[in-house]
């Protein structure tokens, strides 16, 4: 009888010690951010916007994996003006230089500064979402009123 409470005693050890190791492995190993931006603040393509024209601008980006992430940005001056979020299905695995044009500036906005702001939240495991920050150089909105 007591071979089996000893047996079962070391069981439970070993599960208690690979579940840790685990868990370690998968929340900060694991979960390190899968990208890393190399030109912040991104250029953007020019300098002054019209309402309704989509805000280019450059990201140069090292991914290490290819998992799907969520995009959250906002226009900010001083307030804040939200876009919808949107899901991305992944990138290609490398270093890459691309132009977004994902964001149209607002036909409402008034003329001013501003710049675009931004989270990408990455699904990196069942424990472990990373957060990576990213934001804009400042451009100009004219409102053509």
């Amino acid at each position: 009888m007591t071979k089996i409470i000893t047996r079962a005693f070391h069981l439970v050890n070993i599960f208690i010690v690979v579940g840790s190791a685990l868990f370690v492995y998968l929340y900060w190993i694991e979960g390190s951010p899968p990208v890393q931006y190399s030109n912040l603040p991104f250029p953007v393509e020019q300098r002054v916007y019209n309402g309704g024209e989509a805000i280019g601008f450059q990201i140069t980006a090292c991914r290490k994996k290819n998992i799907p992430f969520t995009v959250t940005a906002a226009i900010v001056d001083g307030f804040t003006i939200d876009f919808d979020s949107f899901e991305l299905s992944g990138m290609d695995i490398g270093c890459h230089t691309t132009i977004t044009r994902s964001f149209i500036v607002p036909m409402f906005l008034p003329s001013g500064e501003y710049k675009l702001a931004g989270v990408n939240v990455f699904h990196v495991n069942f424990l472990r979402d990373r957060v990576v920050r990213w934001e804009t150089q400042a451009f100009q909105v004219e409102n053509r009123e």
